[in-house]
């Protein structure tokens, strides 16, 4: 897995968490 895409993960999760959030 690159640094890119490992990167692109946690950005998602996060977005995840501020919808389940919000």
């Amino acid at each position: 897995m690159t640094a890119n895409a490992e990167k692109t993960r946690e950005f998602t999760g996060r977005h995840m968490l501020f919808t389940i959030l919000a």
